[in-house]
């Protein structure tokens, strides 16, 4: 075999890339120590070829034609595993395009100056974006952001001027007046995120007060209230104090500071015994408001509770899931300044500490109503469900759309082909899954240079890239950028099996 592409290793990413470079026409050779048995009947199906092993073996990378190989993806799971198949397949094959995936982008960057590896991608880097963008892209295919800005590439309705038309066969039109023969074109355009307005320090304040993680200690606080307030009533009447020496000796009797002054001695003895019960019951009441403070502040919630940020009232984004994909969803929004509420535990996943102080935290099961009322829910513009268990983010969505129907829920799923089947079945509103949003880009890098956008759309592999490398390649020149973007399309077959 000769000019082939290698895929290293037959996950999500390796088995999604191996379909895509298949429905482009190429020969592509596989390399997995594990994969599931329908995963492996099908590429050989396919006519890719197969070696069972560890991709790290000298011996293996020879049997799949390294050196005469035009392309290799290091596409497993592990990061250490990507960066020993890069070096190994720099050494056998010194002019040999090499692409990577990692997890850790600021490992990736050194890796590729110190091995000259293509391109490095991260998954959950390169798949957060189309979660945050679901909830604002309406009909838009595919959202990206180049030079410090926000676009959005859509199939253009009528009366709207594409910047290209690509006919059936994916070769781009450069003229309108060959309209006619246009499957469909697209247009490129900004695309803003809506911004919370800075609140003002007396609401902010008054936030910080009502949030959320402050709730046990307000139903507390209010029960002491309810006991000074109901006690001082009968204290007044029964020993005719003013007001004030009224709730004074609710006071003194509840924390146990002592009677120098006002007691129960000349009481008559149902007031003293009444007085018996105040004590036992204030006593009681301080007790746990004591304990609910400790528990807070020793539970680590004291960086989330005097860092963090109140729940906002409405028009904001719920986030269940604090993994990889949870993470750069957290500092997208973050950093465009997009009102956000996390929910998190040991089971979805923790956000680490410098995340929880950007954002409003709620703790607990998202599939409660409870905790999903203290995320301000039924307000809210979207929740998005990115965590590691699939029923999980399921169940929330779920939940979340029983409470309220107009809410624009995001779910991610491991299983594209699942993925497809549940979302016209269930009510969740989007069903995305990573490997379905990545892999377009690990492929497209084996055809183009410098890719920063890759999606499919119509039987088609749309790219976007910042370098001119063929003919075929069109210029898409925006006004508010200082270097073209390239839009190249690329025709996507039906499979076949051998």
């Amino acid at each position: 075999m000769k000019d082939h592409i290698i895929i290293c290793g037959l996950g999500h990413i390796g088995f999604r890339s191996f379909e895509l470079l298949c429905r482009l026409g190429l020969k592509v050779t596989v390399i997995t120590d594990k994969a599931p048995k329908d995963w492996q009947r099908k590429v050989e199906s396919l006519g890719g070829h197969l070696i069972l092993g560890d991709a790290r073996s000298d011996e293996l990378l020879v049997k799949a034609g390294i050196e005469s190989a035009r392309v290799v993806l290091a596409v497993t799971d592990q990061d250490l595993v990507n960066v020993s198949i890069v070096m190994d397949s720099r050494r056998l094959n010194p002019n040999i395009k090499i692409i990577c995936r990692l997890f850790d982008t600021n490992l990736g960057q050194h890796i590729s100056e110190a091995f000259g590896v293509s391109q490095v991608f991260s998954t959950s880097e390169l798949a957060a974006p189309a979660f945050c963008n679901a909830v604002e892209m309406g009909s838009s295919l595919y959202s990206f952001n180049f030079q410090g800005q926000q676009f959005k590439l859509s199939e253009s309705s009528s009366g709207d001027r594409p910047v290209v038309m690509i006919t059936k066969n994916g070769s781009i039109l450069k003229s309108d007046t060959n309209a006619h023969a246009a499957a469909f074109s697209l247009f490129l355009e900004s695309a803003t995120l809506v911004k919370k307005a800075k609140p003002s320090l007396a609401l902010r304040v008054r936030d910080w007060i009502f949030r959320p993680a402050l709730i046990k200690f307000h139903r507390i606080l209010s029960l002491i209230a309810l006991v000074i307030v109901s006690a001082a009533i009968i204290i007044k009447n029964q020993m005719s104090l003013s007001w004030i020496d009224s709730i004074y000796f609710v006071t003194t009797t509840i924390t146990t500071v002592g009677y120098g002054d006002i007691n129960f001695s000349s009481a008559s003895p149902g007031l003293k015994i009444f007085g018996i019960f105040l004590m036992l019951g204030g006593a009681t009441s301080l007790a746990v408001l004591f304990s609910v403070v400790a528990d807070t502040l020793l539970s680590e919630k004291f960086s989330g509770l005097f860092g963090g940020h109140s729940v906002p009232q409405k028009n904001h984004i719920i986030l269940v899931g604090g993994g990889h994909i949870g993470i750069r969803i957290t500092e997208h929004f973050t950093m465009n300044q997009v009102p956000l509420v996390v929910i998190e535990n040991d089971k979805i996943g923790r956000f680490p500490a410098d995340i929880k102080r950007k954002v409003a935290v709620v703790e607990g099961d998202p599939r409660n109503d409870d905790t999903l009322a203290n995320a301000n829910v039924k307000t809210a513009k979207a929740i998005i469900m990115v965590s590691d268990d699939d029923i999980e983010n399921l169940s929330v969505g779920l939940a979340a759309q029983g409470l309220t129907s107009g809410l624009n829920t995001i779910a991610r799923i491991f299983d594209a082909d699942l993925g497809e089947k549940l979302q016209k079945k269930l009510a969740i509103k989007k069903i995305l899954s990573v490997s379905s949003l990545a892999a377009p880009y690990f492929v497209a890098a084996t055809i183009a240079d410098n890719v920063i956008g890759a999606t499919c759309w119509r039987d088609h592999l749309i790219i976007l890239s910042d370098k001119a490398e063929t003919d075929e390649t069109t210029p898409v020149q925006l006004k508010c950028l200082t270097s073209p973007l390239y839009l190249k399309v690329v025709q996507l077959k039906n499979l076949i099996r051998a």
